[in-house]
């Protein structure tokens, strides 16, 4: 955690002309860990503002919903460059969103169970067929590294052809994460399963 919260600090000194920094949180952390809000360095309050959406936290994605989280006067600043830009949600959206948020601790704990339940289930079939991934902290992804010269895209398109699993390259972010590939655990743990013994014979076969 020391890492991110370095990292968040960095950000907060490093404001420029009165910009606000803009970093979004988690609230899917699992085994105890939290993800650390900007807002815990000292005096970012002066200058931040935090981004978050209720998409993955709160499987609502396609309701492309957020919120945003900073002092008033920044967040009413905000307000009047939204108004100029774009148009907000449907109304009653809105209101289902901020119900959400009211009890946002008591739904967060369950889709972090679920997806503790998936990635634990995962990661031991995974491993049985030659992937090392490593056990994520946090989200609703898993990210597993590839052998060494092996293209991320050049296994993600073999994946789909050979074995018929969706995957998502490393590439798709950049240079950064080129040797890895992506796979969500958005489906049940049988599947989730079967698709790392799928996977595995793709692997066996580069």
């Amino acid at each position: 955690m020391s890492g991110r919260r370095d990292f968040l600090k960095g950000l907060a000194g490093g404001v420029v002309a009165g910009f606000p920094t803009i970093i979004p949180s988690s609230a899917l952390g699992r085994d105890g860990y939290v993800a650390p809000s900007i807002f815990e360095i000292p005096g970012a309050k002066d200058v931040a503002v935090e981004f978050h959406s209720l998409s993955k936290s709160f499987c609502m994605t396609g309701w492309r919903l957020g919120w945003a989280v900073g002092r008033a006067d920044r967040i009413a600043a905000l307000a009047k460059v939204k108004n100029y830009v774009d148009t907000g949600a449907f109304l009653p959206v809105q209101a289902a969103g901020a119900e959400v948020l009211k009890q946002s601790e008591r739904l967060a704990a369950g889709y972090v169970a679920q997806f503790k339940e998936r990635r634990d289930a995962i990661l031991p079939a995974l491993h049985s067929n030659g992937f090392d991934a490593e056990t994520p902290r946090a989200t609703m992804y898993v990210w597993i590294p590839l052998p060494e010269g092996l293209p991320s895209a050049a296994f993600q398109k073999r994946a789909l052809e050979d074995v018929g699993v969706v995957t998502l390259p490393g590439s798709a972010f950049g240079a950064g994460a080129e040797g890895f590939f992506r796979i969500a655990l958005t489906v049940g743990t049988p599947r989730l399963i079967e698709a790392a013994e799928r996977l595995g014979k793709v692997l066996a076969a580069v």
